[in-house]
């Protein structure tokens, strides 16, 4: 009977350790699938150029609309306007610093959808946003997340 309990053992430890990674698999695609896409939040963005001049308003408010519909692309080149035209607040320039750093990060998870150069784009928002000129681009890797 000994000899029946401990085959009995071994045959439901191999069985044990054949499902758990079946199953960990399965959760972890479940929960892949149920994944919702990161949004940017623009809230920041809206409120610090409510007060701002006509042209400047337009601009972050046309960028502001164009992150919310996923043309990171449209918004990275209203930004740019708005960073070009100068005279930002801190406040107004660290809300287009925080847009550009979410959209950098769902550009880099999101490689079909947003392509290197919408990444570059982006990217090159800061650059004028600081002043700094844009540098022409070669070839360039996608940085990892």
């Amino acid at each position: 009977m000994g000899a029946d309990l401990n085959n009995q053992f071994k045959s439901m430890k191999r069985l044990f350790v054949m499902i758990i990674p079946i199953a960990m698999s399965m959760f972890a695609l479940a929960g892949a699938g149920c994944a919702k896409q990161a949004k940017v939040d623009t809230s920041k963005l809206k409120t610090s150029f409510q007060s701002a001049g006509a042209p400047a308003k337009a601009e972050a408010d046309k960028a502001a609309s164009a992150i919310d519909s996923g043309n990171f692309a449209a918004a990275a080149a209203a930004l740019k306007i708005v960073a070009k035209a100068g005279n930002l607040s801190e406040e107004q320039k660290s809300a287009i610093s925080g847009v550009v750093v979410e959209m950098q990060t769902i550009a880099s998870q999101n490689p079909d959808k947003y392509p290197l150069a919408v990444y570059n784009d982006i990217s090159d928002v800061i650059l004028v946003l600081e002043g700094q000129p844009l540098k022409p681009r070669a070839s360039e890797t996608r940085p990892t997340p």
